[in-house]
């Protein structure tokens, strides 16, 4: 049954992505190029979605100079092609260090690796919520219908085309699997294996979601902690452990991408938020909105 099911998350993911899988296509926003001349003359369809303009402008043309520098046998530093030049190592979004992408970027031609980049992680992401609720204990149709409910998410497929959401979010699932096996076996090296996961999430360029993640793993070990301290009736505090293990490995894995993200984000204007930044990130109004969209 577990094997049908991996099938079909396949199978899931492939029948959603196929258009673009299909030879001399990619996923890309390329309606955009309306706005720009002298290439609006070839374009025959308009943009449906200006939101999506960053893949457009920025990633997709980022990726090509780091395939470019990886082939020459480099990893892009610099990108000298931004006005007077671009810190490209201090560019989380650039993944420079996500390892899938430098194996795609000496496998394929870029088109081809991107959208098998996209595939990829979204069939990783389906199988490891798969394996983390069939962990928790639901049946296999069940663990199909939330893996299935957790891969083609809105949050995701809005953002399919913007390559580090996907690939940041991707590894979640299989951080809390690890956990929970290791929990119900004892053996640290599931923990490890949480926090290798945990550092792939750091190197895959969202860090907003890696630190979201790190409280989201820093609950799950409290939690875990007084439930084992009320049931046994003396502190536990094996689970703290566990999820300290996973901060110092992947926070360790992923330092070679902060340390020098870090140093760039003190020079954007980002560096000191204010609550006109937040404001302006949350309107009061989509708290609402969230819940009723059309009011």
């Amino acid at each position: 049954a577990d094997m049908v099911c991996l099938v079909a998350i396949v199978a899931l993911a492939t029948l959603f992505l196929l258009p673009a899988l299909l030879p001399g296509h990619t996923l890309l926003p390329l309606g955009l190029e309306g706005g720009i001349a002298p290439w609006n003359k070839q374009v025959d369809r308009q943009a449906q979605n200006l939101l999506l303009s960053d893949p457009f402008y920025q990633y997709y043309p980022f990726r090509y100079q780091g395939v470019q520098a990886l082939r020459q046998g480099q990893l892009l530093l610099w990108n000298p092609y931004v006005l007077g030049g671009h810190p490209a190592l201090g560019d989380a979004l650039g993944q420079t260090f996500y390892p899938p992408n430098v194996f795609a970027s000496l496998l394929f031609p870029l088109a081809r690796g991107w959208v098998l980049l996209i595939w990829g992680h979204l069939v990783l992401t389906g199988v490891l919520m798969y394996g983390y609720l069939r962990q928790t204990g639901l049946r296999p149709a069940s663990g199909l219908l939330g893996a299935t409910a957790w891969m083609l998410n809105a949050n995701i497929v809005v953002w399919l085309e913007t390559p580090h959401f996907l690939s940041t979010l991707a590894w979640l699932p299989g951080v809390f699997w690890l956990l929970e096996k290791a929990r119900a076996t004892g053996r640290w090296r599931f923990v490890a294996g949480a926090g290798l996961m945990y550092g792939a999430m750091v190197l895959a360029g969202q860090t907003q979601y890696a630190i979201g993640a790190a409280w989201l793993i820093g609950l799950w070990g409290l939690f875990q902690t007084v439930v084992r301290s009320l049931q046994g009736r003396r502190v536990a505090l094996q689970p703290l452990m566990m999820v300290a293990l996973v901060g110092i490995l992947g926070v360790g894995m992923g330092m070679v991408q902060l340390a020098p993200s870090v140093e760039l984000t003190q020079l954007s204007h980002r560096a000191n938020p204010t609550l006109s930044l937040f404001q302006s990130r949350w309107p009061l109004r989509h708290s609402v909105t969230l819940w009723l969209p059309d009011f």
